[in-house]
């Protein structure tokens, strides 16, 4: 009796029925198939982005939708006094737009303001008595804010997040009617709004938390040119004189004052209150921002140890670990009990932290404050068996990308036997979806879970996955597309050891013995493509830029020589008796008859 094979979701059966129709195609594909086609890199260069209704180049419908109301903007303007986590806050709401396709710029009122004014005093800049400096103020305000709304007056752009204060009703209301001032509607669409606004704001009056936030942004964030040169004590003293001026003027958001949307989230993530939210991606960002907060902890993403697939360069399957995978397993137990007790963080952050006397933030007992997550294929739970931890968590949104009708098949089996979906798949390997299985997109959205669980972690956690379940995970983290996702190196037998900052993810890798190297006959082929792609990227780049250097070279000549060109001489004034002529001729054409 012939098997009935079982889809794990409507696309994946909607891919195998396409993947029925194109079977009459690779057959007459063949063996033509090496004479007929182009290099990986051409192929994956001239079609990057292509979209087809076809399985090969099919977009999941969530990608499809995710737009904002016919081509309607977003504004996210933050609100909150210093050393609230505005900025942290802005830059994972950033990252998670980012990694949900759209996009977005984030622009900090801060940088332009010491842009323009270079370094303030308290006493000088921020006092709310000042007229003149209430102006300088304002004129970073409205310069930040025009950056932001040039950005979504750009076709491309989405969302733009405008990370400033914004601490008074007054301001908040100039920045509404700027925005609808300045803002061109392009939707052509009576239905529709050109743009929505909502406003974030972060509130703590908890002194330790603001002063501890303080200092790690200064040890982590950009310099602070104000606190140049003083020590951890001073610089905590002069921040919290600035903040007296922001007390005497600081308005939280009121839902019975002001008609807004808006999301306040209090005391670093342990409260949300939400006010009219309307739209997909405002309620997104509610179930997102629940998730976040500022405690410090590590988490760490390696994939499985070495298994018998990987020796045998096949997709997917259920494989055992090797030998040497199991010399992993026990070298990954012994790299995190030696190293738990520094947070495992590498010897410039334990310096840098020796140097200005801070506890290590990181550090923690593996046996009360780990957490290890799995997928539910026996190589990653055999290659975490040995770490000793407070749980482990098999996760089924952690599998490896489900291969369909090509699991268990090597690389070299399924470029001779499935031609035209091999093709299909080097065109966009990020949209393609196996026959009967999944794709990048698919894997991406099914993690969206794991990413909020990561998030609201407070503890360490490690994460041991399969390649492109890292890939999709770390392009979240690292801010990079989902395009980009499939081009990642994620070798094996290597720790990607992630620490957070005020303003993303440091990371390092930690490579482990035994060595076994990661590059398969068809991975070669991939990264040899991609390394392709950013030559041909670097070329373009390249051209652009001289052909930018001879415009305005051009364009100096020109000015060179209208300045060296003698100046025309000046017109003859005219006799009395040509006027005369002049209007007699004028009269004449004008009553003449057509």
């Amino acid at each position: 009796m012939k098997r009935v094979k079982q889809h794990n979701s409507m696309e994946a059966a909607w891919s195998f029925l396409l993947h029925l129709e194109d079977e009459g195609e690779d057959s007459d594909a063949g063996q033509a198939s090496a004479s007929a086609e182009t290099s990986v890199a051409d192929a994956l260069s001239s079609a990057a982005g292509a979209r087809s209704a076809r399985n090969g180049q099919h977009v999941p419908i969530d990608e499809q939708l995710l737009h904002l109301n016919d081509g309607a903007k977003l504004i996210i303007c933050m609100v909150g006094k210093p050393a609230r986590g505005k900025t942290f806050l802005a830059a994972k709401i950033k990252r998670y737009c980012e990694w949900l396709g759209y996009r977005v710029k984030h622009v900090e009122t801060v940088a332009v303001r010491r842009k323009m004014f270079g370094k303030v005093e308290p006493d000088d800049f921020f006092d709310s008595e000042s007229v003149e400096m209430k102006d300088h103020r304002r004129a970073a305000q409205q310069e930040s804010l025009k950056v932001a709304i040039e950005w979504l007056q750009r076709d491309e752009g989405q969302v733009a997040i405008y990370d400033a204060t914004n601490s008074t009703r007054e301001r908040r209301a100039w920045i509404k009617e700027y925005v609808q001032e300045h803002l061109v509607d392009r939707t052509q669409l009576n239905s529709v709004v050109s743009h929505r606004v909502l406003w974030v704001e972060s509130l703590s009056e908890d002194n330790e938390l603001i002063t501890r936030n303080f200092l790690e942004l200064r040890a982590t964030g950009p310099p602070f040119p104000e606190y140049k040169g003083l020590t951890d004590e001073q610089a905590t003293q002069k921040f919290l004189e600035k903040l007296k001026f922001y007390d005497q003027e600081y308005e939280p958001l009121d839902s019975e004052k002001e008609d807004i949307s808006f999301i306040r989230i209090s005391n670093f993530g342990k409260q949300v209150l939400v006010n009219k939210i309307n739209g997909f991606l405002e309620s997104k960002l509610v179930s997102f921002c629940m998730n976040i907060h500022t405690e410090p902890r590590v988490i760490v993403l390696v994939r499985h140890g070495q298994s018998e697939f990987n020796i045998q360069d096949r997709i997917g399957g259920d494989p055992k670990i090797t030998e040497a995978g199991h010399q992993f397993a026990d070298n990954l137990a012994k790299y995190i009990a030696e190293n738990a007790k520094n947070g495992l963080q590498s010897a410039e952050v334990l310096s840098e932290l020796e140097e200005n006397k801070r506890d290590n933030p990181y550090a923690f007992n593996p046996v009360e404050d780990l957490h290890v997550w799995t997928s539910n294929l026996r190589r990653t739970i055999q290659t975490v068996r040995n770490i000793e931890c407070r749980a482990k968590v098999p996760w089924v949104a952690l599998a490896e990308i489900d291969a369909g009708i090509c699991e268990c098949m090597t690389y070299k089996e399924f470029k001779e036997n499935l031609a035209v979906q091999y093709m299909k798949r080097q065109r966009s390997k990020a949209t393609w979806r196996y026959p009967g299985g999944e794709s990048y997109l698919d894997v991406k959205k099914r993690l969206e879970p794991v990413i909020f669980e990561l998030e609201r972690q407070r503890k360490p956690v490690v994460v041991c996955a399969h390649r492109a379940v890292l890939r999709c995970l770390y392009s979240y983290f690292v801010g990079i597309s989902i395009s980009r996702a499939p081009f990642l190196p994620f070798p094996l037998h290597t720790a990607l050891v992630l620490t957070p900052t005020s303003s993303g993810w440091r990371e390092e890798r930690v490579p482990l013995e035994p060595n076994v190297g990661d590059l398969g006959a068809h991975e070669q082929d991939v990264q040899a493509a991609a390394a392709k792609i950013r030559k041909q990227q670097a070329k373009r780049r390249r051209l652009a830029q001289e052909a930018k250097d001879q415009r305005q070279l051009e364009r100096e000549q020109l000015a060179a020589s209208i300045a060296t060109s003698p100046a025309p001489a000046p017109a003859t004034p005219a006799t009395a008796s040509e006027m005369a002529l002049a209007d007699a001729a004028a009269v004449t054409s004008a009553t003449a008859p057509p």
